[in-house]
């Protein structure tokens, strides 16, 4: 392809994330490149990225076939152009923001309304403010905590419909899954609307958030799935335990006050998927529980291959 305006925006150990176009100005796309290895002989270090090119762009294609025929799966980035012999694949430019930076932004939010500031306002249900537009802390409370089980549910609804594919993505963290929407997205996610109601102190009660109330059989389709370079196809329930151990210890790592709701919002979220991908409902959630129950066994031991079977 002929050259292109490009501008570098994340430098990793294997790949180069370029911000550029493909074909037209009009069209903004991510280019994946992979450089070599000046440590590795030329002959091998060109079949490995060539295998490791072809691998995940061949995956994200699936991915995408599957997405357009399946309604609410999961959504991944799409396949432009691939030029393996270079390294690389130039794919959809996804607009929006990490679920790592939405969660730590809702998270940082929720706890300040748990700052002893507010202790008084809360254990009487008062405003903070005496504002007809404000809402008070525990009303803020809650819509906080209903937006964070949101995120968490549709992280875990995205990863179940990802395994019952036989997906497997290798490096699941809050930092390679996105949520679609433009810049002010944090802010939409975070705002809210009130009403006028007599029944509450405050005389104003939270309804919804603004322009961002899930309708019924959405949940999960605005995570957007991204970096399939270590991923692979398997069925085996070992590796997809291996997977959401993985996910596991990046909300311990990146989001640790979050981490309490894991199993309850993430795993049950993850359920929901398999049942719902499932014709029979029962047999779907049977195989996700059975996928829970090696997860068990991997935290005991880490993520270290099981040797026996």
């Amino acid at each position: 392809m002929a050259a292109t305006p490009k501008t570098l925006i994340k430098q990793g150990a294997e790949a180069h994330l370029y911000h550029t176009h493909f074909l037209l100005p009009t069209t903004p796309c991510l280019l994946k490149h992979r450089p070599p290895k000046p440590y590795r002989h030329p002959l091998l270090d060109a079949r490995l990225t060539k295998h490791r090119v072809l691998s995940e762009s061949r995956l994200l294609i699936r991915l995408a076939r599957d997405a357009a025929r399946t309604p609410h799966c999961v959504t991944v980035p799409q396949v432009y152009f691939v030029d393996e012999s270079r390294g690389e694949i130039y794919m959809e430019w996804i607009e929006g923001v990490t679920v790592k930076d939405m969660l730590n932004e809702l998270l940082e939010r929720y706890y300040f309304e748990h700052d002893e500031d507010f202790a008084y306002e809360r254990k009487y249900n008062l405003p903070v403010y005496p504002h007809e537009d404000y809402v008070g802390g525990r009303e803020r409370d809650t819509l906080l905590r209903l937006r964070i089980r949101e995120v968490m549910e549709d992280v875990g609804y995205a990863v179940g419909r990802l395994h019952h594919l036989d997906v497997v993505h290798g490096d699941l963290t809050t930092s390679n899954l996105m949520l679609r929407g433009g810049k002010d997205l944090v802010e939409k996610y975070t705002s809210y609307v009130t009403q006028r109601d007599p029944t509450t102190i405050t005389g104003f009660a939270v309804r919804y958030m603004a322009g961002f109330a899930l309708e019924a059989g959405q949940r999960g389709t605005k995570v957007t799935v991204i970096d399939f370079g270590l991923g692979g196809v398997s069925s085996s329930e070992e590796d997809k335990a291996v997977d959401l151990y993985v996910l596991e210890r990046a909300f311990v790592s990146t989001h640790p006050k979050a981490e309490a709701w894991f199993a309850e919002y993430v795993l049950g979220g993850y359920v929901q998927a398999w049942a719902e991908a499932e014709e029979e409902g029962g047999e779907g959630e049977r195989k996700a529980r059975g996928v829970l129950k090696r997860l068990k066994e991997v935290r005991k031991r880490g993520r270290k291959k099981s040797m026996i079977g």
